[in-house]
């Protein structure tokens, strides 16, 4: 009785996290193609000398990063 009862709550907490597995994944991967694009508008400004139109652009995508890949994968990049 009691293995049923964990195994029951055990189902109650995983379930829903599996499935809501698939949703962050898109999520991710959704926010690192909008930085990739935001990186694009980036090199274009960089390239025409408009420096203080990509300067927040470029914060931009390290905040998108280090929100989908974490912190510690924009210091390891940093060194």
């Amino acid at each position: 009785m009691l293995f049923r009862r964990l195994l029951y709550y055990l189902l109650l907490i995983v379930l829903p996290v599996l499935s809501a597995y698939p949703e962050a994944l898109y999520s991710q991967e959704n926010e690192l193609e909008k930085a990739n694009a935001i990186n694009q508008k980036v090199v274009q400004l960089y390239k025409q000398g408009r420096y203080t139109e990509a300067l927040p652009r470029a914060q931009q995508i390290l905040e998108i990063q280090e929100k989908v890949l974490g912190p510690w994968i924009i210091a390891g990049l940093q060194e």
